[in-house]
């Protein structure tokens, strides 16, 4: 049975590969929770971010091909443009599996999200896996998917 309700939020595997103090690479993973958006609201981010650095022309070419609609064009020039912390700030809620040095559980926020997002290379790897959590897997390899928040 397909139930209409969903949970306001999204909860996602997020695993960074981080340098250990030996130089070798170590995956740490925790688990990043997201307010869930609608098809309207993540087209709409993926589009600010993947589209705001192009120029007019190329704008206008990607709405004659039909890449683009007009209002998705005018609303994306309305809005200012998304950074990876921007979606960060505005999206993540929670996570779970985040320890300080003494592996006590550290709380969640904002002084500690942002604490943590600056660990290379957290913040991409969070911001990539809050878009994989809004795609369905069948669909991952989707040409409507293809591409979004990755680069």
């Amino acid at each position: 049975m397909f139930k209409v309700q969903v949970s306001e939020t999204i909860t996602c595997k997020v695993e960074v590969p981080v340098k250990a103090d030996n130089g070798a690479e170590e995956r740490r993973v925790y688990y990043a929770e997201f307010t869930r958006l609608t098809r309207e609201q993540i087209k709409a981010v993926s589009n600010n971010m993947m589209y705001r650095k192009l120029d007019d022309d190329a704008l206008d070419e990607l709405v004659e091909k039909g890449s683009l609609t007009e209002a998705e064009l005018a609303a994306l020039k309305a809005e200012k443009p998304l950074t990876d912390e921007e979606v960060v700030r505005r999206y993540m809620v929670g996570w779970k599996e985040v320890a300080d040095h003494d592996g006590q559980p550290l709380p969640f926020n904002e002084h500690t999200r942002d604490q943590v997002m600056n660990i290379w290379p957290t913040l991409p790897c969070t911001v990539n896996a809050f878009f994989q959590a809004h795609e369905a897997p069948e669909l991952k390899n989707s040409r409507t998917l293809r591409g979004i928040g990755r680069k």
